[in-house]
């Protein structure tokens, strides 16, 4: 007889977060690895371009590989404003799925996420790294 494990495991709740959806299937493309492999086509990119790599160094003053991560990270984020839960509430039906618990409300959504994802690396992330980051 199995035994059975007492292991619980938890998952992150930024994995609840939709990304890419079509308009009117429940299928998505969860925001966490949209992120992700959009992360890692830049770090392929920045590897076969080296002229590309280079070129930001030279304006980031940081060394090649410095800047090559530097550049994949900040092109990770690059839908951050997606994590607002203005954006999760365009398709409540993705955002009930993933949080059956909280109450499916249609919120206004005047700010569209790349605005909002600005505002958020305005606001708090550069703030947060304590240095002039580009804006």
């Amino acid at each position: 007889m199995a035994k059975k494990s007492s292991v619980v495991q938890t998952v992150p709740e930024f994995f609840g977060y939709w990304g890419k959806a079509g308009r009117h299937d429940t299928g998505c493309h969860r925001l966490v690895w949209h992120c992700l492999d959009v992360a890692a086509v830049a770090d392929e990119l920045l590897l076969r371009r080296d002229d590309w790599c280079r070129r930001w160094a030279s304006l980031s003053g940081l060394d090649n590989n410095d800047a090559r991560a530097l550049a994949v990270w900040m092109i990770g984020l690059h839908d951050i404003g997606k994590f607002a839960e203005s954006f999760q509430y365009l398709r409540p039906d993705l955002r009930e799925r993933f949080y059956p618990d909280l109450a499916v409300q249609c919120k206004s959504y005047d700010i569209k996420h790349d605005q909002l994802g600005h505002i958020l690396w305005s606001k708090k992330v550069r703030l947060e790294l304590g240095r002039s980051l580009p804006t």
